[in-house]
């Protein structure tokens, strides 16, 4: 058997951050090889590297990352999951449904916040290092008070390049989800419907639009959300918050986004 000559190039970052550049390597003559195209990867947390060199009857290389990706969920009630258990908010589920892949989401979010609140949070939180995937899903409690869409605008673009940087300045990491529309709920019952899907509406086009100024992804959950939104197994017991079933929902939707972005 001939031998295998590989180089690998390692490097380390003095942050919390590793990173990782797999570089040089191949070079055998064996008649057949499989050959593995490495990405840059980067991890908060250690990562352990393990390569496999099986000889039988031809030269294979495998070379195995054996790691966790982080992830950071920035938002207000629909992401932390108001009256749902912590395991069945959206961030959870879609950890979950990446089985190993993803370490327990970081979350930063509370009931009632709005992309101000969000923000000062973000400062008290004092967040060190990057993460490798960043969910933000903002802004209903702005239009719940009647805040004006260009100063959510400029409040929402400041988040979202916050996120950006936490994802170590690579945009494709981070995935911006729409506004559920609450208008559509038993909660609403006795308010102007219209005026709040309308405005629901409005602060989505910013979101989305702010997705694509910046590359980031966005993700529609609000379309199937009204249709389900005020049907008894999609709501929590307040009649307004998503259920464990409207949330599963958005993690079916994200999490194979999350898997093309990192090829797992």
């Amino acid at each position: 058997l001939r031998i295998l000559q590989f180089t690998v190039e390692f490097t380390k970052k003095v942050t919390n951050s590793y990173y990782s550049n797999w570089s040089n390597w191949g070079g055998w003559s064996t008649t057949q090889a499989t050959k593995t195209n490495l990405r840059e990867v980067e991890s908060k947390n250690e990562t352990t590297y393990k390569a496999v060199l099986n000889n039988v009857g031809y030269g294979f290389f495998i070379l195995i990352l054996d790691m966790h990706y982080s992830y950071l969920a920035l938002g207000d009630s629909y992401t932390i999951g108001e009256q749902v258990a912590a395991t069945d908010n959206f961030p959870n589920q879609t950890a979950a449904l990446l089985s190993n892949a993803v370490t327990s989401p970081k979350i930063i979010a509370t009931t009632g916040w709005t992309t101000d609140e969000l923000d000062a949070a973000i400062n008290e939180a004092n967040i060190t290092g990057t993460y490798n995937i960043v969910s933000l899903l903002i802004g209903v409690n702005n239009q719940y008070r009647g805040r004006s869409v260009s100063n959510f605008i400029i409040e929402f673009e400041h988040l979202l390049q916050r996120a950006i940087m936490f994802a170590a300045d690579k945009p494709n990491n981070v995935f911006v989800l729409s506004i559920p529309d609450w208008s559509v709920t038993p909660f609403a019952e006795g308010r102007d419907n219209k005026k709040i899907a309308e405005e629901i509406d409005e602060y989505n086009k910013v979101c989305e639009t702010a997705a694509a100024q910046f590359g980031t992804h966005y993700i529609d959950i609000t379309t199937a959300q009204r249709i389900d939104g005020n049907k008894e197994d999609f709501l929590a017991e307040d009649k307004l918050h998503p259920s464990t079933r409207e949330y599963a929902k958005w993690a079916a939707k994200l999490a194979p986004l999350i898997k093309q972005q990192f090829g797992l």
